[in-house]
């Protein structure tokens, strides 16, 4: 269920540390200040009191987005994610005092500024535990799996199965390895009862015949050489990226995180969509407004005409399987106006042909 409405929860947890950052903004303004004159303190420094909170939780908000903090499943320990929340809000303060430098407003309060930056830090990191404490206790009972494919078939590999295994808050379920050349394991089973699932080179095939949300490479360093062409398979295709025990591998854009007593490097390829989804969205509600507008007129004469030649519904519904399985609903009127009657719709049967 959370991964079918993925998009709009990364909305939902911009939107919130907007709203948070913003009331942060104005609370220590109350607190710093007065809560009769705080307004009046920010106007006699030269900035509208409100105008600057909305602008300093849009700007929080895009300080994490830059660090890739609105892919929840990219972190899995709270001690990672505090060094890019931390990290983000560095950014902005270093952004933020360079541009009231800019601006030429000294006379804004830099013990407000420090007191800010990390109480906001500490709020963001307080919401972040509360969701990773919700999303625990869910994977804790088998929702919200996610898949990953193991690129390696020997002992490294299987070890960090069993430590997926261990883990069940996580919510990962290895489906299977792909064996490189030098492992002696082929086709069947593996000894941990997880199916290799064919060669390094099939990866391709792996990827887009199963659903597959994470990688994970467990090479040893002698096959090394493999792991930068893997990554950028997985780049193409927006896979997050794990190498446990990658000790002495560097990869640009990498980060590097402890989880059950091992290091593991982890790439997260792929947009933080959830800025471009949110204008993708507006402007679809603004043209489809637009257009209803104007194409009223038309279509209540179309739907008054299929209603009288053949009777209601006017709307066919029917529930289809798309990627992975997954079901929707369609709703199609263009068999209505292009003339096919019901009888003869009925006979078709499903739109497979059809489009």
């Amino acid at each position: 269920m959370i991964r079918r409405h993925a998009a709009a929860l990364h909305l939902a947890l911009a939107s919130a540390d907007a709203i948070s950052a913003m009331a942060l903004f104005v609370v220590l303004s109350v607190v710093r200040f007065d809560p009769e004159s705080w307004l009046a303190t920010w106007a006699s420094a030269g900035i509208d009191g409100w105008a600057a909170a909305v602008v300093f939780g849009i700007s929080w908000t895009a300080a994490l987005a830059t660090q890739g903090l609105y892919r929840l499943r990219a972190r899995w320990s709270i001690r990672r994610e505090l060094i890019d929340i931390a990290t983000a809000a560095l950014l902005l303060a270093v952004a933020m005092f360079a541009l009231l430098f800019w601006l030429k407003l000294p006379d804004v309060s830099r013990l407000f500024l420090l007191a800010l930056f990390p109480a906001q830090v500490a709020l963001t990191l307080a919401l972040r535990l509360a969701i990773r404490v919700a999303f625990a206790r869910a994977r804790s009972r088998g929702l919200n799996v996610r898949y990953m494919l193991i690129v390696g078939a020997n002992e490294a590999s299987f070890s960090f199965a069993d430590r997926l295994a261990r883990n069940g808050d996580l919510g990962l379920l290895p489906i299977g390895y792909l064996a490189a050349a030098d492992d002696p394991i082929g086709a069947g089973p593996a000894p941990s009862g997880r199916p290799i699932l064919g060669r390094i080179e099939d990866i391709d095939d792996v990827l887009h015949g199963r659903i597959v949300d994470e990688v994970a490479i467990c090479l040893p360093a002698s096959q090394w050489a493999l792991v930068e062409p893997i990554a950028r398979i997985c780049e193409e295709e927006g896979k997050v990226v794990r190498i446990p025990a990658s000790d002495g591998l560097t990869i640009p854009g990498a980060r590097r995180e402890m989880f059950d007593g091992i290091e593991v490097l982890f790439l997260v390829y792929g947009p933080d969509r959830a800025f471009g989804l949110l204008t993708k969205r507006v402007i679809d509600l603004a043209g489809a407004l637009v257009g209803l507008l104007f194409l009223a007129p038309l279509l209540g004469a179309i739907a008054a005409w299929i209603a009288l030649r053949d009777g209601r519904p006017m709307l066919f519904r029917q529930a289809r399987v798309g990627l992975h399985g997954r079901a929707f609903d369609i709703r199609v009127a263009a068999l209505y106006c292009v003339g096919l009657r019901r009888e003869v719709y009925e006979e078709l049967g499903p739109l497979d042909e059809l489009g």
